[in-house]
């Protein structure tokens, strides 16, 4: 039987600047060990004003408080950790009320930095299994789809990621492999005056930007989502959760600076892709993926200045161009008719 399991929780963020200006921090070591509420349904919060909701579509009697724990961590002190459901359902952690911290933010300190520190966990036998880190526009359990300024996921199986909103979406090959059973910690930036979304991973040296739409989000959620044949008994953990207004965002990676010398026309574009740069960039490799990651064309070789890509045979939709050169590689976005 298929088996899918979700669950959130929400969280706020900080930063190192001396202009920073918390809003909210939750490291768990204040809150009492067991689970984290009394009520399943999301109506009352529990623990550090923390609403569970536990929903088992198939199996009712599934639902429950104990796959929400605050447990001790060597070397942590206490941390949440969630389980999956046994069966086909949801489990969500929520915590509410980011708008009315926002708003009482410093004046200048217009990016809202969301951090905390995500324990991998073991890998995984099977490719259902993955974890999601929502940035909601709404407080609400419900309708994740589409109601979120930024989306995060892990696969547990391989250590891969991808990350959203949409426009956002870059292939697995993107990122850096997470290894199994490791503490990371992981970071959001919404610069509201740019509206751009930022992700970056400090330890790993990794930052990545894109466009996103200067919204407010009410709350921050977590979501970890199993979606399986066979249930896979594992366990996720979150320590260190901050929220804080601040007034710059991280310094732009290679990459990010390499894909802004890059220009691809025609976009949207019938059959012919011409890809140029004004500094004689050779390039090494250039691929074609669709927004799930899937290598759809590769073309090697040495081109210099200018190329052309015969993309005549892909279907209607978004893609992303990777442009391989000796100093890393440039993503540019694009649209087939």
């Amino acid at each position: 039987m298929k088996k899918q399991v979700l669950f959130v929780a929400t969280f706020l963020f900080a930063t190192q600047l001396t202009t920073a200006q918390v809003l909210y921090s939750e490291n768990f070591d204040n809150l009492t060990l067991g689970n984290v509420g009394t009520d399943f349904t999301g109506a009352t919060p529990g623990q550090g004003g923390w609403h569970t909701y536990s929903r088992a579509d198939n199996v009712p009697s599934d639902a429950g408080n104990n796959y929400f724990k605050i447990v001790s961590e060597p070397n942590k002190g206490k941390v949440l950790q969630t389980s999956a459901l046994p069966s086909f359902g949801a489990n969500y952690l929520l915590k509410s009320g980011i708008d009315n911290l926002w708003n009482n933010r410093n004046q200048g300190n217009n990016v809202l930095k969301v951090t905390y520190d995500f324990f991998t966990g073991p890998n995984l036998s099977i490719s259902g299994p993955n974890y999601s880190f929502y940035i909601l526009k709404t407080n609400s359990f419900h309708n994740l789809s589409g109601d979120y300024l930024g989306v995060l996921t892990y696969v547990p199986m391989n250590g891969s990621m991808n990350l959203g909103p949409n426009p956002f979406n870059l292939p697995h090959s993107q990122f850096p492999k997470l290894k199994p059973n490791t503490w990371y910690t992981l970071t959001f930036y919404i610069d509201y005056t740019n509206q751009k979304v930022y992700f970056s991973i400090p330890s790993l040296g990794f930052n990545v930007v894109h466009t996103s739409q200067n919204q407010i989000p009410v709350t921050l959620s977590v979501v970890l989502q199993h979606s399986t044949l066979t249930v896979m008994a594992s366990d996720y953990k979150y320590d260190n959760i901050i929220v804080s207004a601040v007034s710059t965002v991280p310094t732009a990676s290679v990459d990010n600076v390499l894909s802004s010398k890059f220009n691809i026309y025609p976009n949207p574009v019938t059959n012919m892709l011409t890809v140029t740069n004004s500094e004689n960039i050779t390039i090494k490799e250039l691929t074609v993926y669709d927004v799930n990651g899937k290598t759809i064309k590769e073309q090697k070789g040495s081109f210099e200045k200018e190329h052309t890509l015969n993309v005549d045979n892909l279907s209607a939709g978004t893609y992303l161009l990777h442009i391989k050169t000796e100093s890393g590689t440039a993503v540019k976005s694009f649209i087939k008719k």
